[in-house]
């Protein structure tokens, strides 16, 4: 059976039976709000929990939601955190995803839902408060389960194979590399990768949304002799990605951050990228010059790039050695930044200029 709301209408006679609902929260912190709200009042009595990554537990705490709160360790909801990296999820009558559209592109949460909740229902809420739910079992549910552990690792075997041995060297019991897809990840003697509790890490990642228009794979790691690679939390570097961390240099990327589709990161010193930064497709950053400028330099110029929390990067933008940006900070696309700039700067052109300034809210 379905039961179906839209636009606030209800449809059926099972909300009799809920009693205890779990929502997956949605990227849009507004319209996580709105679906609590929503339903609190359709299903009065009803104990709602709503699941939360940890960057962004205060603000729903702050807003007074009308759920309890379950804090979620990791950045997104799909397949490749294993059951025994969740502890403490309720059985609920009813378990929620929340979908800014119709459900398109939402296939990875659709399966968390199913391979990693205990619930009698399984449904979603969409943009404009539509409700629908239905119970799913036997082989339909495992159907979309394997399909989405397909789809998690881009559909190729052997990027499971592959995740599987780097994660014996890598992994640990709340962190995981995963890649998607044909992807390259090398580690010189002497080079470090770690990766800090709860940091699960994809490479060559798509987006459900975006299947078809890119596929899967073509991202590559290189981490020299004597470097270091730090993921402090759950990252996504897209299809195409490429990241060199070279002799001695060093790379941090904070818990909830992402870089997309085909950005390159070249360090010989340091790049930091602090929490929940979105950095858009075709960006670079390179922190040298990688070869001398004149006959007469006596070496290579080098200096760290830094990048506070919740900077958000538009797409073919270039952010170049020395280089260091405040928390809440946005770029414009096609920028050349060659200057630091404080706090919640807004900031565009060739070089970058700051050209107005924001306040409050979260970016994402």
């Amino acid at each position: 059976m379905t039961t179906v709301v839209e636009n606030g209408s209800f449809a059926g006679a099972a909300e009799k039976n809920v009693r205890s609902i779990l929502l997956l929260r949605s990227a849009d912190l507004s319209l996580t709000c709105r679906a609590v709200d929503f339903l609190a009042e359709r299903f009065p009595g009803a104990r709602i929990y709503l699941l939360v990554q940890s960057s962004v537990l205060a603000f729903f705490r702050e807003k007074g939601v009308r759920a309890e709160l379950i804090e979620y360790p990791f950045r997104d909801f799909h397949l490749g955190v294993k059951p025994k990296m969740l502890k403490g999820l309720p059985a609920v009558d009813l378990a929620l995803a929340i979908y800014k559209n119709e459900g398109e592109g939402y296939e990875e949460v659709d399966a968390f839902l199913l391979g990693r909740i205990r619930a009698r229902n399984f449904g979603g809420i969409s943009g404009s408060m539509a409700i629908s739910f239905r119970p799913l079992q036997g082989p339909d549910k495992w159907k979309k389960i394997l399909e989405s552990r397909a789809r998690v690792y881009g559909f190729s075997p052997l990027a499971l194979m592959k995740s599987y041995l780097l994660n014996r060297t890598y992994g640990g019991k709340s962190s995981r590399l995963i890649l998607a897809g044909k992807c390259s990840f090398r580690v010189d003697q002497g080079g470090v990768v770690e990766l800090r509790p709860h940091a699960i890490v994809r490479l060559g990642y798509v987006p459900g949304d975006w299947l078809g228009a890119r596929s899967p794979g073509g991202a590559a790691i290189r981490v020299h002799r004597e470097a270091k690679l730090t993921f402090d939390g759950s990252v996504n570097l897209f299809c195409g990605v490429k990241i060199a961390v070279f002799a001695g240099a060093r790379v941090s990327m904070g818990e909830g951050s992402y870089v997309a589709f085909n950005s390159r990161i070249f360090a010989e010193d340091s790049v930091e990228i602090g929490r929940n930064c979105a950095v858009s497709w075709d960006v670079e950053m390179a922190d040298s010059d990688f070869h001398r400028v004149r006959l007469e330099d006596g070496q290579v110029r080098r200096s760290g790039i830094r990048l506070g929390d919740q900077v958000w990067i538009g797409a073919g933008s270039r952010i170049l050695k020395g280089v260091t940006l405040g928390n809440n900070v946005t770029v414009g696309a096609g920028s050349v930044v060659t200057g630091d700039f404080p706090d919640n700067a807004v900031i565009a052109g060739n070089p970058a200029r700051m050209v107005a300034e924001k306040t409050g809210g979260y970016r994402v």
